[in-house]
């Protein structure tokens, strides 16, 4: 390292290369003060902006209901399905007709047993299209 003349004897005079390579570094600092920012902030941001979580509840919750379903009623596995999850509100589609009844009858226990399997209430109203 060659010697820098000081001002003063506190600090070396900047050339106009250690200059240009403080603006570089300026450019290329965040918030946090390093060239990169942290991941643990960055997936929840691209996840947010892309609606991942909304999409994976809604996953959950299809699946979840599947487990669900057939606990109650064996011969529903190819029967329902459900269709759309917004709002806390699951939309069911049933082939049968009696199956339909079946399952309206036993909306509360369903709802119980979704959501315990969930692990909190994320489901508030099932609706059953026949």
């Amino acid at each position: 390292m060659q010697n820098k003349k000081t001002n003063f004897g506190q600090q070396p005079f900047k050339t106009d290369d250690d200059r240009e390579e403080d603006l570089r570094h300026k450019r290329m600092r965040t918030k946090n003060g390093s060239g990169f920012s942290n991941i643990k902030y960055l997936i929840p941001k691209a996840a947010e902006q892309h609606q991942l979580e909304q999409q994976f509840t809604k996953y959950k919750i299809f699946t979840v209901w599947e487990k669900v379903i057939i606990g109650f009623f064996t011969e529903a596995k190819d029967i329902t399905k459900a269709i759309d999850f917004q709002n806390g509100k699951l939309t069911i589609a049933c082939l049968s007709q009696t199956l339909g009844t079946q399952i309206k009858q036993v909306i509360p226990q369903l709802l119980r047993a979704l959501n315990d399997l969930l692990g909190r209430n994320l489901v508030y109203v099932l609706i059953v299209e026949m």
